[in-house]
């Protein structure tokens, strides 16, 4: 897949691979293109088509964290919180999708197990510490 860097989650599995590898410039440099791909709101790649994708902000927390919460993207880091947090349905799970419609955080989808578990992962476990450890 040559344009792989056009794809949020392909950008961050690319940088969490740097990591493990021990390549903490690479990781940076692909985290500084995820950040280019952010409006404010969400991550805008190319498969974006009017909805956002929740999982990509677990996967911005997740290597947040395995790259020491850097300065650059300190407000990314709050406003994904808040879009994870507001899409937790009655059944525990995470929403998979949301519009921004007026400011305000709008559920599209339905919850699955794949999303609530990135959720869980990139805020409630050791691993984004644990990824240059295991490197």
């Amino acid at each position: 897949m040559k344009d792989w860097e056009a794809y949020a989650d392909l950008l961050v599995y690319g940088a969490l691979n740097y990591l493990i590898r021990g390549n903490r410039e690479g990781a940076q440099g692909l985290y500084s293109k995820l950040l280019m791909m952010w409006d404010g709101n969400g991550f805008r790649d190319r498969a974006f088509e009017g909805v956002y994708q929740t999982y990509k902000c677990a996967l911005f927390v997740y290597l947040y964290r395995a790259l020491d919460k850097p300065d650059k993207g300190r407000n990314v880091y709050p406003r994904c919180l808040e879009i994870i947090s507001s899409l937790q349905a009655e059944n525990g799970g995470i929403i998979t999708g949301y519009r921004v419609e007026n400011g305000k955080i709008v559920p599209s989808g339905d919850t699955n197990t794949e999303t609530t578990s990135m959720v869980v992962l990139a805020l409630y476990s050791r691993y984004p510490e644990m990824v240059e450890e295991r490197g």
